[in-house]
This record gives C-alpha cells, sequence and structure tokens, in this order.
C-alpha cells in the first residue's frame, strides 16, 4: 500500500527504514511503500478510478443460470445517434471578448409582506427576490448583453452579507446592484459610453415599466408561490416604488486581465495562460490593460510591447536623436521610455515642450517645430540689456519697433512699459525710458528744476531757452519756476529773472 506520513514523525530511531518498508522522501512528506495483506472485505465507497487490473478476480467454473440481457453482444460496435447533439450553450464564452460591464445602482421599496422567522427564510427570500430582478432587466436584452448578476446590497440600510440576523421591517428599502455585460463591437470598445448609457436607459426603463405597472409585483409573488414554505414572506409583498442611481462602466479586456509573457518573448499577453503563481497572486502580477503591463514590465520596449494596440498620442518631445536644431516634434516615433510615460515627457504643444527643453532658443525651436513664434509671444515687457529701455515680447519686426524678440525664461516680464521702466531703470527718468521704449522721443515733463551748474531753475524739455534739457531721475521737479526758486534757490533774490 502507499502510506504518507508527515516528515517528523518518521526517523526517531536508526532501526527505522529498514526491513520490508523502504522509505522514499520527496518535499516534506515521506512516502513508504510496505507489503500489506489484502482486504477482507469490500471498500465502503467506491474507488475513484477504475481498476486496472489485467486478470480478471476470479474465474467462473460454470456458465450462468440466466442469459445476459444485453441486445447486443459486448464487443458489438454501436450505431451513431440519429440525430446531432444540440447544446444547450456555446463552448467558448462569448463574454471573454472585449466586453462593456456596467453597474446600476439600485433600490425599490417592498410593503406588506409577512416577516421572516429565521436567517434561513431571509436568504431564500433575497435570493429570490434578486433572481425574480434578473429575470425582469433581461426582457428587453440581445443576444450581446446580458445580466451577469443581481446583488442585495442592504436592507433598510443595514449591509446585507448572507447571514445578518436583523428582521425584515413592515417596509422594507432594498438597495442593490444591476450588473450587466455587453459584448464590444469593436476590439477596443471605442463606444464603450454611448453602448453603455443605451443599455443603462433600457434596462432602467424596463424596471420602471415593471414596477408601474404591477408586473414586477406580480413576478415576486408567483415566484414565491413556487418556492414554497421558505418564501411566504413575499406571497402578500409588493413594490411600492424604486429608483436607479448613475451609471458606473468598466471596459473589460479581451480573455481576461494581462501578464508578462517571460518564458514565450509575447511582452504582455491576455490568454489566460499565465502561470500559477501569477494567478494565485493576481494582484502582484497582472494588469487589466495592456498598456499598465507594458508600463510596468517592457518599459524599455513599449512601443514593441503594445504591438497593434499601440496608440500614436499626438503629444510633442524633445527631438534629441538628432543634433542639428533646436525642436519638439509629434510624429508618434517617442523613444520607449518617453511613451511609457508621457505625462513626464510628452506635451500638448510645440510651444509648452519647447518651454521645457529648449528654453535657451525658444523662438527658433517653436519654428522648427512647426510652428510660430506668435504662439510663444505673450507680448509683456521685460528689459533689453545693454540699453536702457524696455521691449516687449514678440519676433522683431518693422511694423512694431517695440518688439525686441522673444523674452528668455529669465526675463521678468511686465504688463506695462511704464512698470518696467520703473522697477528695471529706475536710474533714467521714467517719462524718458518710458518714451524710448513706446519708440518715441522724449519730451521732458513740462516740470522745473534746479541747474546746479548755473545756479538757476530750468525746465525739464528740450528745445526752448528755458528748456535745461531732460531731468535725471534724482532732480527734484516742481510745478512751476516760482516753486523752484522758492524751494531751492530762496536766497538768490534774482532767481525769478535768471
Amino acid at each position: 500500500g502507499l502510506n504518507k506520513y508527515p516528515y517528523d514523525t518518521l526517523f526517531h530511531s536508526s532501526t527505522q527504514g529498514l526491513g520490508s518498508t523502504k522509505y522514499m522522501f520527496q518535499g516534506k512528506l515521506i512516502y513508504s511503500y510496505g507489503v500489506e495483506p489484502p482486504s477482507s472485505s469490500p471498500s465502503d465507497i467506491p474507488s475513484v478510478v477504475p481498476s486496472i487490473s489485467t486478470e480478471p478476480t476470479f474465474i467462473s467454473k460454470a456458465p450462468s443460470d440466466v442469459p445476459s440481457l444485453s441486445v447486443k453482444p459486448t464487443g458489438a460496435p454501436i450505431d451513431p445517434t440519429a440525430q446531432p447533439t444540440i447544446s444547450t450553450a456555446p463552448t467558448v464564452d462569448p463574454y471573454k471578448e472585449a466586453t462593456i460591464q456596467i453597474s446600476i445602482p439600485s433600490q425599490l421599496v417592498l410593503s406588506g409582506f409577512q416577516m421572516p422567522t429565521s436567517q434561513v427564510k431571509i436568504n431564500t427570500v433575497l435570493t429570490l427576490l434578486a433572481d425574480t430582478i434578473k429575470a425582469r432587466a433581461s426582457v428587453k436584452l440581445n443576444s450581446n448583453q446580458r445580466v451577469k448578476s443581481v446583488k442585495i446590497l442592504s436592507i433598510n440600510g443595514v449591509p446585507f452579507n448572507g447571514s445578518s440576523s436583523r428582521r425584515l421591517q413592515d417596509s422594507a428599502l432594498i438597495e442593490y446592484e444591476i450588473i450587466l455585460e455587453e459584448i464590444c463591437s469593436t476590439s477596443k470598445c471605442d463606444d464603450s459610453q454611448a453602448v453603455a448609457n443605451a443599455l443603462y436607459q433600457s434596462v432602467t426603463q424596463e424596471m420602471r415599466a415593471s414596477i408601474d405597472d404591477g408586473s414586477l409585483t406580480t413576478a415576486i409573488v408567483q415566484s414565491a408561490q413556487a418556492s414554497g414554505a421558505d418564501a411566504d414572506a413575499l406571497l402578500s409583498a409588493a413594490v411600492e416604488s424604486g429608483d436607479f442611481g448613475e451609471v458606473v462602466t468598466t471596459i473589460i479586456g479581451l480573455l481576461g486581465d494581462f501578464y508578462p509573457d517571460w518564458s514565450g518573448g509575447g511582452y504582455c499577453l491576455n490568454d489566460g495562460n499565465e502561470p500559477d503563481y501569477m494567478k494565485l497572486n493576481p494582484s502582484l502580477w497582472v494588469y487589466s490593460t495592456r498598456s499598465s503591463c507594458c508600463t510596468r514590465y517592457y518599459s524599455y520596449a513599449y512601443n514593441d510591447c503594445m504591438g497593434s494596440d499601440a496608440v500614436p498620442s499626438g503629444k510633442y518631445y524633445p527631438d534629441w536623436d538628432q543634433n542639428q536644431e533646436s525642436r519638439c516634434v509629434s510624429d508618434g516615433q517617442e523613444p520607449d521610455y518617453m511613451a511609457s510615460n508621457p505625462t513626464a515627457w510628452m506635451y500638448d504643444s510645440a510651444e509648452e515642450c519647447c518651454t521645457r527643453y529648449y528654453s535657451w532658443d525658444l523662438g527658433a525651436c517653436v519654428t522648427n517645430s512647426g510652428g510660430t513664434a506668435v504662439e510663444s509671444a505673450t507680448r509683456k515687457w521685460y528689459v533689453l540689456d545693454g540699453e536702457e529701455k524696455c521691449v516687449q515680447d514678440c519676433e522683431i519686426n518693422a511694423s512694431e519697433p517695440t518688439c525686441g524678440g522673444l523674452a528668455n525664461p529669465w526675463d521678468s516680464l511686465f504688463a506695462t512699459s511704464s512698470d518696467c521702466c520703473s522697477q528695471k531703470v529706475s536710474w533714467v527718468s521714467l517719462n524718458v525710458c518710458d518714451a524710448t521704449s513706446q519708440g518715441q522721443t522724449p519730451t521732458g515733463s513740462s516740470k522745473w528744476y534746479v541747474d546746479w551748474d548755473n545756479l538757476k531753475c530750468v525746465m525739464d524739455c528740450e528745445g526752448s531757452s528755458s528748456c535745461g534739457g531732460l531731468a535725471e531721475p534724482h532732480y527734484a521737479l516742481h510745478v512751476n519756476k516760482a516753486a523752484c526758486c522758492s524751494t531751492q534757490l530762496s536766497w538768490d533774490t534774482d532767481c525769478l529773472g535768471k
């Protein structure tokens, strides 16, 4: 016979394992082959597999007293059936294809039923109720649609897990969930949301109609009558009202989750043939989408891993492979490490990409990337290096003399030329800087200041005899000559005449 022992029950002494019984190690169990006498009585239960004996148990010494009742001899061939076998279910589950799954959170109010007296009856009642709802929700579904399940979630706000000891009340608010599936019309479920919305409308309309016309109540009562005493709580039940929440849509991938095909070199597959250790711990190894699987295991070969499912992102990435010019491209040929992590490397526009990777050559990058510098120009003001004026952030052109070229990322930008002048060119008179920045000739403020070289008050202007030239920023300005004289040259009695 074949005996199996735990490892630590054997070999307690040096005499064990000798004689007619021989021991063999395998893992943490020990198997022993021992000589045992045959049983003297038949087994209480049949064996799992047929006998493989090549000899009969005993040889009959005389013919049987009655003839065999078999119509045909044992060895005769069996005639084929007259009709082909009709399968009641497809060989392959069609819902293993790409499928849209939707969940409809729902509730209904039941009244007028007797309260169950045991937990068994409560479970029976809720199972019957779920089956009845499932049947009603399936009425108008086509061959590509099905109600996968109806789950009772709570009764009067108390979660139901099949073992609740709380008894139902005379009026019960039943919260439940209808889970439906529909086979996608395309391999990528491109129209998933539209299909989900249509399926939601079809099922909820049918359910509302059956609640309003009483047919759902009738179906529940008829099911209770057919189920016997355990469902008598529903014999007088009535569905008072029902409601349905927003649809929750999920796309189920082809066949199943994706796993890394390390042994076959097939990148990420979803053929259901993942190794046992992956099946035993799917949360660690498998992913619901090919993209997430490829990102996790094959980021270095992401595009090859995605294969026909690879979709050009349309985003811009830095074209570092060519060392000729600053540019970003969106040709769908980004490296695998960028494709597997587009949020870290890629951008929706050439301007964003150029700003991120070629900020020192922004205008050229935008142009080289197929855009125009106008796209990246802010038209704000910044100080022009080496000159005492401010210019606008835009491409230099003859029709706009205030444009000084695209600003560098480190340039401070201002809403107006006056703001720029006062903050960045403070040693130059504001009116001078502002006029020069605007492409105009400075005219002065027409106010008065002291010409200390000649000890007299002059006007902040150029051209006339009263003008003393444009005032410096540190000069004190006065509204008229008299104010200038009385304030700063008060000891000179002839100041006004000079």
